[in-house]
């Protein structure tokens, strides 16, 4: 049995709808509000394997009766970052396994005591699925010259989603730029527009170098919207100064550049190197309806590969697995609605208007 919490919020239905329609997986979903669960439950298959359970995440002896008879939780609640150590030892001393869309300020103690073979943090988008994608496409080739790993994405954010996703790109081992500076734009095969492009690098990132031994690796937050833009020229900054404010603010931001407007997000990754000689070029195309379609997907297929597994050969955080292939298994079979596409062609070429073409 694989308990949610949080299996009927923002994210955790997606993981919840993922679960129940293309897993076996008997299902308990866990939150505070059973009216907002019955209303998901409209929409799920009717020979569903699912119940609902009262639980609140920041009261450790409810997490701990919810986890009865589970033999994985998955925590999709936030905002998590000030939670996450103590839900995972709480599940842990259960004997149970630990999945994570978010990251805890602690989470380095609880892997230093319990190891990382029974937990999965970071399983979520960006980071998670943004280092799993390169090391899948990477094992196509040979010898890597270059990877580009480019996150893309157009969509409004509620606040628990913008406190996770500022303290997960911003956090305090992450290399970005602080001063405000103009951000150079690209057309990329996920929009009819250019996006602004914001360069970071992290320890997924650095894991990603190191595994895939490329010469050169290039890794952006590509942004659409005006007001998101503004925002992001100065967000490093203002999410130290003042973090609620600076979420407060993304959200706006996001919420006017998407009103009238399709929202997705996704992926564009080119990897350039040689095979048999031969030099290669291999671009990888992964695109969702929102955001948060995705990273309760990603959510879902870390909870069943460990589920599956029982131990993680390298756990702790989702983009630093060596199960690449056993996970993208999963994600392309209870994703139905991610578009995956590899071809052998470079982002220009895949961007290019045809001559004649309007």
């Amino acid at each position: 049995m694989i308990g949610i919490i949080g299996g009927s919020g923002n994210v955790g239905q997606w993981a919840t709808q993922a679960l129940t329609r293309f897993s076996s997986a008997y299902i308990k979903v866990g939150g505070r509000n059973k009216e907002q669960f019955e209303k998901l439950a409209r929409s799920l298959p009717d020979n569903a394997a699912v119940e609902f359970r009262q639980v609140d995440f920041k009261n450790i002896h409810s997490v701990k009766q919810f986890a009865e008879d589970c033999t994985i939780i998955l925590n999709c609640a936030g905002p998590t970052y000030n939670h996450a150590s103590e839900l995972a030892e709480a599940v842990l001393n259960m004997g149970i396994g630990y999945v994570d869309v978010g990251y805890g300020k602690a989470m380095d103690q609880i892997f230093k005591r319990y190891g990382d073979k029974r937990i999965l943090c970071k399983a979520g988008a960006i980071p998670g699925l943004s280092g799993v994608l390169p090391k899948y496409l990477a094992q196509q080739v040979e010898e890597i010259h270059q990877i580009e790993v480019y996150y893309c994405a157009l969509g409004k954010f509620t606040k628990t989603a913008a406190a996770d996703y500022l303290d997960g790109v911003f956090d305090n081992r992450m290399e970005l730029p602080s001063k405000r500076r103009e951000a150079r734009r690209k057309l990329l095969p996920l929009s009819i527009n250019e996006a602004y492009l914001y360069p970071y690098y992290d320890e997924e990132c650095e894991h990603v170098e190191r595994i895939t031994k490329c010469n050169v690796s290039k890794w952006f937050m590509a942004l659409e919207g005006e007001c998101t833009h503004n925002f992001m020229n100065t967000a490093a900054d203002s999410y130290k100064m003042d973090s609620d404010k600076a979420v407060e603010d993304l959200c706006l931001a996001t919420y006017v550049d998407t009103l009238g407007r399709t929202e997705y997000a996704g992926f564009v990754i080119q990897i350039s190197g040689e095979t048999a000689g031969k030099h290669m070029i291999r671009t990888m195309q992964v695109k969702a309806p929102t955001a948060e379609y995705m990273t309760g997907t990603v959510a879902a297929a870390s909870a069943l590969l460990l589920d599956n597994t029982k131990e993680l050969e390298i756990g702790g955080e989702l983009g630093k697995i060596k199960e690449v292939n056993e996970f993208f298994s999963i994600l392309d079979r209870i994703g139905q609605r991610l578009l995956i596409s590899i071809v052998d062609k470079s982002i220009e070429d895949l961007t290019a208007v045809e001559e004649g073409e309007i």
